[in-house]
């Protein structure tokens, strides 16, 4: 992540859209200030610019922000510019004939692993995630090859500043432990 001035505004921005994307059936102005430890009027401020711009749509019954159509459009645009699919896809494609598992491929979005393409075997049983899905990059195995490429004083402060947290049963909570994993992943070359 590049260092130095930020706009801060432009953060708070993309927090509002990552909570508005998180809700499913819209949410308001005072959940979103709550949400994000904000004053009404700032929040009120950022989601008429976002719906001016068509980054968000209100429902004039309800009052409630759902995501906008230009949001949809940037997508689309971004994941066709991603041509680190077609590079992968025949690996991909490999390892999931020889595995038999499904296999994602993501790339490191500042904190968070984006899954930009899935190969899934034709098995009923199988682990899957839709494309676009963001995971921690604490959480997994995704973030963990992502790590493993760090040196283990930058791993150890991701740790820090993130945290462990238990997403599951099988979610290691302990930093030295999870170091052990980072190491072993290292060393083996996948996760």
């Amino acid at each position: 992540m590049a260092k130095g001035y930020f706009a801060p505004s432009v953060k708070r921005a993309f927090e509002i859209l990552k909570l508005v994307s998180a809700s499913k059936d819209g949410i308001g102005i005072s959940d979103i200030a709550r949400g994000l430890r904000m004053a009404k009027s700032t929040v009120h401020g950022m989601t008429s610019a976002l719906e001016e711009i068509g980054a968000v749509l209100r429902d004039p019954a309800t009052k409630r922000y759902t995501l906008g159509f230009t949001l949809f459009e940037l997508g689309k645009s971004a994941y066709s510019q991603i041509d680190l699919k077609d590079l992968a896809r025949p690996l991909a494609e490999e390892l999931m004939e020889r595995t038999q598992a499904s296999v994602f491929l993501g790339v490191l979005n500042w904190d968070h692993v984006t899954i930009v393409d899935v190969v899934e075997p034709r098995t009923e049983l199988k682990i899957t995630a839709p494309i676009g899905t963001t995971l921690p990059l604490l959480a997994g195995a995704a973030g963990k090859v992502f790590l493993s490429r760090l040196d283990e004083e930058e791993v150890k402060r991701i740790i820090k500043t993130k945290g462990l947290t238990r997403f599951t049963e099988k979610s290691i909570t302990s930093t030295e432990r999870y170091l052990q994993e980072i190491r072993a992943v290292r060393e083996k070359g996948f996760a």
